[in-house]
């Protein structure tokens, strides 16, 4: 008896497998179903790397982890998650737009601490240590505002 219930199990991962490598690319929801039902029937919820066609992966998004995209940019991720293209791309802006936000206030940072470092007089106009550390904080504020704004 369990000899024929691990074989329909491999007959109905078998069918699964197929139509998963059928898929037409149309609707991202249908390839989520059949890999749920293939980690169901299969006893497991890793995705496994089957030849999955998918629509043209974005060159800019290509280091994310993709099991494929549809015709409409939506993405099945690794995680299981349907993305889309466009949220990528967003998370990608916003990410260095904080980066870019981090350094520059580092930066600032790092230069004062030189200057205190190096005994270098500062030059009319200094902006205490105090004043450069709410000067960073503002600018991480305004940028953060700045990324929800584009949200």
């Amino acid at each position: 008896m369990s000899s024929l219930r691990s074989t329909q199990k491999e007959d109905d991962l078998e069918v699964i497998k197929r139509k998963i490598e059928s898929w037409d690319k149309e609707d991202i929801t249908v390839l989520e179903r059949l890999y749920t039902e293939f980690a169901r029937v299969r006893r497991s919820d890793e995705y496994l790397l089957l030849s999955v066609p998918s629509a043209e992966i974005p060159m800019d998004l290509i280091d994310f982890s993709f099991v494929a995209v549809d015709r409409h940019g939506n993405c099945l991720m690794k995680s299981g998650e349907i993305k889309t293209v466009e949220s990528l791309r967003q998370g990608l802006r916003t990410y260095d737009i904080l980066i870019d936000h981090f350094f520059t206030a580092v930066g600032v940072f790092i230069i004062r601490e030189q200057r205190d470092f190096w005994e270098v007089e500062e030059p009319a106009g200094h902006v205490s240590e105090h004043e450069s550390r709410q000067d960073a904080e503002s600018y991480i504020q305004r940028a953060l505002r700045q990324v929800d704004d584009e949200s």
